[in-house]
């Protein structure tokens, strides 16, 4: 991967995969110095790049400099005007990380759902979709979270790329949902049987990681500790 750089600097695949590399070792230093630098020099790529910066706050989350992630997400994570399906993942599973850290980012979530509304029925990859979701909900738009339920189901039966997303979808939709009604036992009853399961929805290991969280939360507030301690 670093040679890739050496040979092609302006090739954000290969910064990428270093970057996911070093995520998957846990060098969260290291992955924080890699792609250390102004954010603007890639300013006139495609955005895709928005994904790189998502990568870079996760290290400064790990490496516990939440004031650099805040001001990462506003200006280099935040889907831009072209509000490509990326951008929503990146943005939303950011924002949902911050917040389960305990920062208050309640008034950033209506614009992200505002983007999640548009996006309604329109139903192509299942983990943009989840994501779509979880805006919605953390928005505390429920019934427009609810909406795409059954939507999700008629997508199952018959779009190929929800198939295989089929036995996991709709359940970690619900649980999502669920979590973000405060109804803890739900979301636990939802999301931990889809806990080894989850990759049919699609996205990386790392991204899929958000929706562990959200059990792990979950069975800490629903009061099952030793639940909480096993999945840890």
């Amino acid at each position: 991967g670093r040679m890739a750089v050496e040979a092609a600097p302006d090739d954000l695949w290969a910064w990428h995969a270093v970057a996911h590399s070093l995520e998957m070792q846990e060098r969260w230093a290291d992955g924080r110095d890699w792609l250390a630098g102004d954010p603007g020099r890639w300013g006139d790529r495609n955005p895709f790049k928005s994904h790189i910066w998502w990568h870079q706050a996760l290290f400064l989350l790990e490496n516990g400099e939440d004031e650099a992630v805040a001001a990462l997400y506003r200006h280099d994570v935040l889907p831009d005007a072209q509000q490509f399906y990326l951008g929503v993942q990146n943005a939303v599973s950011l924002l949902a990380r911050l917040e389960l850290l305990g920062a208050d980012v309640s008034a950033d979530w209506a614009g992200l759902a505002d983007i999640a509304a548009t996006r309604a029925g329109d139903l192509v990859l299942p983990f943009t979709d989840l994501h779509c979701v979880l805006a919605l909900a953390a928005a505390q738009r429920f019934g427009e979270a609810e909406a795409w339920l059954p939507a999700m189901r008629e997508a199952v039966a018959s779009l190929p790329g929800y198939a295989a997303a089929g036995p996991v979808v709709v359940p970690l939709a619900e649980g999502i949902i669920a979590f973000y009604r405060h109804d803890w036992r739900t979301a636990v009853e939802r999301l931990y049987p889809l806990r080894h399961g989850l990759a049919p929805v699609g996205g990386s290991r790392t991204q899929r990681d958000l929706f562990v969280q959200l059990l792990l939360i979950a069975a800490q507030r629903a009061g099952e500790a030793g639940l909480a301690r096993q999945l840890l």
